[in-house]
């Protein structure tokens, strides 16, 4: 009985260990995986999104989808591959995921993974390529009914009316971006998967491939930090788990005080008000790290460093005329604005507790002066640059406060300077509505805060890649030449409402230009160089590739202290994403871009080594209002040491702040990403089902016999050797 029980669990183990897996995976070719590549698990308040598997539905069998192929993926290639029952991991290009291929894939139950790849050619502007929803941010702007026809500003773009980042995929996804990767991985499949010609299909062995993402969290983010708590850990640590599960985006705001208004301790009500200039530095795609943001993001960061840059040639004049007005200039760089404003909500919290930008703590020290949101007189904001004909931008405003006639002003200055820079403003209506934008978190605590958008589109979203893995410009010559006079256009439109707010000398007002070669020098770097380190305007800072992938930046009181990062082998395209890691490099070249912008070397010209620069700041009574860096000029290559009066804020979302925060409240940010761990592919044979059972009936056939061999035998059968023994000592 014992011995008959014995070989039903052996049968078993077989049996599931065969199901398990196919029998030739222990011989394979590995290809690594880079972090950064991969989709995973994120979540808000109440729901999770993103990719996820286990590790027994990370098998397939290698596909190539092409647009001609979709009827096969309806019968799961099951006509092609003959008596194979398994799942495959589909490798397609990233601009057929339409809103149909999409259904195609949620509704099949056969698709392990996608393996998603450039494309081979110049995108159709008019296809709906944005990874975003029809709305974005919809349950934390202004609208919070949700989604709707008055908020859907991408309207024209989404695949996906929620958006595919706000659903939850049952597979995996790998961005394969390494030819010679892609073609090991092509070798495989054209040689066992591809039919021979005048055939159909095909017998074992075929190519196949796994690969893992395998995330730690899992249901909502109240959930997993739930399950991350003291007690939780202290519980899983018993039975041999450890780590958190998940954790909460986190990014850095960049902040620059034109100028700085320094804190006299004095106790009277602060009376100085501020002008914000706005842009975002974020985005997001279908994997969220692969988000070159170049028309979401990076145009308008250019436009916004053009007229820092315009600031900052003539900074002694706008110092003066501050002192004199008591009205400073703020420029803000936010993170995490695609995920609810994470970077806008979190200055707007800090400012309501009083302590923004910093908590004053002695009086040994100079500070910056506490700003609150009511000393906003108004917020401008520059999106999506480098989609118009270069020759006019619309500003989107508030029809409220266009009606009560509180934007005439701010809207005078902003036409003058687009019109200094020979373009024009076409002006807003009563009908008018602000966009998703960074005035949203600020206007819902105060409304009188003013808000305009400056932007190439008037009611709806025109580009159609708006939040994409597919955000690159791609501009012929003539699309180029207009883009720069687009961001040259809004540049010059912030820098003349800067100037009028704080007042500045009507003769110096008539010397403010942009800098056409830094405009054109920078979107040279941060659009047309694929990497942001191998353009001319960087190099001579030398930046070491390998220093920023294995960096984590962390600008808090110096914007460019960092901490080393264990991560290994990350992604090094452009990425714009917001992150958990802070490992977002796009923030150190707007720094270093900053610093050149705004900077001075007037009280720093006798250092001459970067030692001497550190020792130097640690010795200034001023580190909490100005940061300094040892950097190289871009265009002489003379290192210096640079004072801005810019700071970094570490930034996350107020809901992870405030104790016992509601997070099915949409008032602030609750997105948090998984922790995950990843198995890099693997490329394998596979045979057919009818070979495993056949390999499984020898098996059994092998282990019945041994029984039977072995269930004849009695005592009697291994005391030959005893009986032998015996008569030899005898």
């Amino acid at each position: 009985m014992a011995s008959s029980l014995t070989i039903l669990c052996f049968l078993g183990y077989v049996l599931t260990s065969c199901r398990g897996g196919p029998l030739t995976d222990d011989i394979y070719i590995e290809i690594p995986i880079k972090a950064g590549t991969v989709g995973y698990r994120l979540f808000n308040g109440t729901h999770q999104f993103g990719f996820h598997t286990s590790e027994s539905e990370s098998r397939g069998v290698l596909v190539f989808l092409k647009k001609d192929d979709v009827e096969e993926l309806h019968n799961c290639w099951r006509r092609r591959f003959k008596g194979y029952h398994g799942k495959y991991h589909v490798v397609l290009s990233i601009d057929m995921i339409d809103i149909t291929l999409v259904d195609d894939i949620l509704k099949s139950d056969c698709i392990a993974g996608l393996i998603v790849l450039d494309p081979e050619s110049r995108l159709d502007p008019s296809k709906r390529l944005s990874h975003d929803g029809a709305c974005p941010n919809p349950t934390s702007g202004m609208h919070s009914g949700g989604c709707s026809s008055d908020n859907a500003w991408n309207e024209r773009g989404y695949i996906l009316y929620e958006g595919l980042r706000n659903i939850d995929w049952r597979m995996q996804i790998l961005y394969m971006y390494n030819q010679t990767h892609l073609e090991t991985i092509k070798q495989c499949h054209d040689l066992f998967n591809v039919p021979s010609e005048g055939s159909s299909s095909l017998s074992p062995p075929f190519c196949a491939a796994s690969f893992g993402i395998f995330n730690r969290g899992a249901g909502s983010t109240e959930i997993c930090l739930r399950r991350s708590s003291a007690w939780t850990r202290a519980v899983d640590e018993i039975f041999g788990k450890s780590g958190d599960f998940c954790s909460w985006l986190y990014g850095v705001n960049l902040m620059a005080f034109l100028p700085p208004k320094v804190y006299k301790n004095s106790s009277s009500v602060p009376t100085t008000r501020y002008l914000m200039i706005a842009v975002r530095q974020d985005s997001f795609g279908l994997i969220p790290e692969v988000s070159p943001g170049e028309i979401s993001v990076l145009t308008s960061v250019i436009a916004v460093l053009a007229a820092a840059r315009g600031i900052g040639l003539h900074a002694s004049a706008f110092e003066k005329a501050a002192e004199h007005s008591d009205r400073h200039v703020l420029i803000a760089f936010f993170d995490g604005e695609s995920f609810d404003y994470i970077g806008s909500s979190d200055i707007e919290y800090t400012m309501g507790l009083g302590t923004f930008p910093e908590k004053i703590k002695n009086n040994s020290t100079a500070w910056i002066d506490p700003i609150a949101v009511s000393q906003l007189d108004g917020i401008v904001e520059i999106q999506q640059l480098g989609t118009g004909d270069g020759s006019k931008l619309n500003a989107l405003i508030d029809g409220h406060q266009f009606q009560e006639g509180q934007l005439q002003d701010l809207l005078a200055s902003l036409s003058a300077g687009a019109s200094a820079a020979g373009g024009s403003l076409v002006h807003p209506t009563a009908d008018s509505r602000v966009p998703p934008s960074s005035w949203y978190p600020f206007a819902r605590v105060n409304p009188s805060v003013k808000g305009v958008v400056l932007a190439p589109f008037s009611d709806k979203y025109e580009y159609r890649r708006v939040n994409s893995m597919l955000d690159r410009a791609s501009w012929t010559a003539k699309e180029r030449s207009a883009a720069i006079s687009e961001i040259t256009l809004a540049a010059s439109a912030v820098l003349r409402a800067a100037a009028d707010y704080v007042h500045l000398d009507p003769v110096v007002k008539k010397s403010l230009t942009i800098d056409h070669k830094f405009v054109s020098d920078l979107t040279e770097c941060f659009v047309g160089s694929e990497k942001w380190t191998d353009c001319s305007f960087f190099a001579k800072m030398e930046f070491d590739a390998e220093f920023l992938a294995r960096s984590a930046f962390s600008m808090l009181s110096n914007p460019l202290c960092f901490w080393l990062s264990p991560i290994s082998e990350p992604y090094l395209g452009k990425s714009t994403y917001i992150s958990a890691e802070a490992t977002n490099t796009l923030r150190v070249f707007i720094a270093h871009a900053l610093f050149y912008a705004i900077g001075s070397t007037a009280d720093t010209s006798n250092i001459t080594d970067e030692k001497s620069c550190a020792e130097f700041t640690k010795n200034q009574n001023d580190f909490h209002v100005y940061s300094y860096s040892w950097q190289a000029d871009p265009y002489t290559g003379v290192y210096r040491c640079y004072r801005a009066p810019f700071r970094g804020f570490e930034t996350i979302s107020p809901a992870f702040q405030i104790e016992g925060y509601d997070f099915k409240n949409n008032t602030y940010s609750t997105w948090t990403e998984s922790i995950y761990t990843i198995e890099n592919l693997r490329l394998y044979l596979v045979q057919g089902e009818s070979y495993e059972y056949s390999m499984l009936l020898i098996g059994i056939v092998f282990a019945v016999v041994s029984f039977l061999i072995v269930g004849r035998c009695n005592e009697d059968t291994f005391m030959i050797k005893r009986e032998e023994s015996r008569v030899e000592e005898e």
